[in-house]
Formats: C-alpha cells, sequence, structure tokens
C-alpha cells in the first residue's frame, strides 16, 4: 500500500498477513473498521504465548471482557489503548452485535483454563467460536445486511480457517511444549504427543492430520453451499477460504507432514493465487472435494 498504515494496520499486517491480504479485497472505506477488529483478534488470540500461568491468562481475557462489555454500555472503558480507542468507534459506527463478541471472548477463556479439545468435532466447534465468531463481525462491517446463509458461510469458513492454522502452528506449539491437538488423537503421555514434541512426523500423526485437513475441507465446502455465488463486498472474508484450502493443498503434497519446511514457504504465490481468486469469484466456484457438487444443501453441524 502506497500510504503509512494505521496503527491497527500496521498490526494486522506484520501478526496476521494472511487475513490482511483478504481485507484489501475490502472496500477501501471498510479497511480499518476491519483492521482494529482484527487488531482486537490478535490481542486477545495470543493470550497464551505472552503469560506465565492460567490465572494470568483468564485474567488478561477478563479485562477485554470488561471493555466489550463498556463498549455496550455496562460501565466506562478505558482510554489511551490505540487498539480498544478504535474498536469503540467501529462497535459505534456498524452497530456491530455482540453475541459474537461474548463467544469468541468464551473460546479465548477455554483456551488458557482448560486442556485441548476432546475430539475433532470439539477441535473444529473452537474454531466456529473463535474465528468464526469473529468472521460474523467482519462479515456485518462489510454488509450489514447479508443474510443468515451468509453467516452461516462466515462460520464456516473461521473453522475451516481456524483448523488449517492450528495445523500450520503444530511445529510453534511443540517448540513451546504445547500439544492443542484433540486429547483423543495425542495426549503429552501419549506416543503421538512424544512424537510432536520430538518433531517428529509419526505415521498416527500423519493420519490425525490427514483426518482434520478433510474436516476442513468439509466445512469450505459448506461454506460455498451457504453461499452461492458470493458477493465481490464480502470478499474480505470469503477469501480466506480460498487461502485455507492453498494451505490445506500444500500440507497434502507434502505427505500431511506438519513439520515439513516447505510448508511456509511460497507467499509470493499463495498472493498470486489469491488475487486470481478474487478477480475471478473462486471462492464459489473452487475445488470443494466431497461435496463439490453435492447442492442438497449443507450437512448438520452442531456448531
Amino acid at each position: 500500500m502506497a500510504k503509512r498504515l494505521s496503527y491497527c494496520g500496521d498490526q494486522v499486517a506484520r501478526q496476521d498477513r494472511d487475513r490482511f491480504l483478504c481485507t484489501l479485497f475490502a472496500p477501501d472505506d471498510r479497511l480499518e473498521a476491519l483492521w482494529a477488529l482484527l487488531a482486537f483478534n490478535i490481542e486477545i488470540a495470543r493470550t497464551r504465548e505472552v503469560i506465565s500461568e492460567p490465572l494470568l491468562g483468564e485474567m488478561r481475557v477478563q479485562w477485554w471482557r470488561d471493555v466489550v462489555a463498556a463498549l455496550y454500555g455496562e460501565g466506562t472503558a478505558p482510554r489511551g489503548n490505540q487498539v480498544l480507542d478504535r474498536l469503540a468507534d467501529v462497535v459505534r459506527d456498524y452497530d456491530l452485535p455482540r453475541a459474537p463478541f461474548d463467544r469468541l471472548l468464551d473460546a479465548r477463556t477455554a483456551e488458557v483454563t482448560s486442556s485441548p479439545p476432546v475430539d475433532v468435532e470439539a477441535f473444529v466447534a473452537h474454531g466456529a467460536e473463535t474465528d468464526g465468531a469473529l468472521n460474523e463481525l467482519l462479515l456485518h462491517i462489510l454488509d450489514p445486511d447479508a443474510p443468515q446463509d451468509a453467516v452461516e458461510a462466515a462460520r464456516a469458513t473461521g473453522a475451516a480457517w481456524s483448523v488449517a492454522g492450528r495445523l500450520r502452528a503444530i511445529p510453534f506449539h511443540a517448540r513451546k511444549g504445547w500439544i492443542t491437538l484433540p486429547s483423543s488423537v495425542a495426549t503429552a503421555e501419549s506416543a503421538v504427543g512424544a512424537d510432536i514434541l520430538g518433531g517428529r512426523a509419526s505415521a498416527a500423526l500423519v493420519e490425525a492430520v490427514k483426518k482434520l485437513v478433510q474436516e476442513a475441507r468439509t466445512y469450505i465446502a459448506e461454506a460455498r453451499r451457504y453461499s452461492y455465488p458470493a458477493p465481490r463486498l464480502w470478499q474480505g472474508v470469503t477469501l480466506q477460504a480460498r487461502l485455507a484450502e492453498l494451505y490445506l493443498d500444500r500440507l497434502e503434497r507434502l505427505g500431511h507432514n506438519p513439520f515439513d519446511e516447505k510448508l511456509e514457504r511460497g507467499r509470493a504465490g499463495r498472493q498470486l493465487r489469491l488475487w486470481l481468486s478474487a478477480k475471478r469469484e473462486a471462492y464459489s466456484r473452487g475445488r470443494s472435494h466431497r461435496a463439490r457438487r453435492d447442492r442438497s444443501g449443507p450437512p448438520n453441524r452442531s456448531t
């Protein structure tokens, strides 16, 4: 971008590059609002990384919970925080619904106070309540009159994006001694857990990653069935599906090995494919695997 980014825009460009790129296909007059919301998400999503014990993480999320409550008239929000100050304007100017904020904060609290999700369904449900709830708010900024089908598509896209992101983050989490996959797949005491912490792609881990990749693809297909075709106005959200798909494709080509160093290469190529997808509206025409031609309706989901 030619002009200097705002504080929130700079934070998103540096710490959430992929979603930043997606926002560049949104109308110019919505960019600052989108960046404020994504910068808020960065603040709460990195809680586990910056705290030394769960209680401190719970306190950090609670501070933001109190802030959000104040933005909706329950108390007085503090001033002087650049993210918070901009978020307050966005909540007011775009009349953002509160419920997605509450679900997002509940899920982030669970991250620092609870064990990893028990099974694959809970793993994906967590994505629907974090990135899915965030997408609901982003979509509201882009199109406050978007139909319910579009909201469901945004949630499904967020669930898929979350799964892809957590699979990509396995090496990062392993270096910190964290196991974030479902406990039905791996625990610290299990052989698969030992492989994760040791940076080894065992057959069991590869099989687990393969299953989660398939689950993420199902949600991408679900999003496409909910919203066909997707208006360009929504691309700041819907293009996440294409980026998630590119990461899942690469994981497949690498034999579902999350420790392969080539997984994170090719940024320029992904950016070009994202641009082409936006121009061709590939969100609704891209590959959706098992459900590509299934137009009978979305699968039933508990999330």
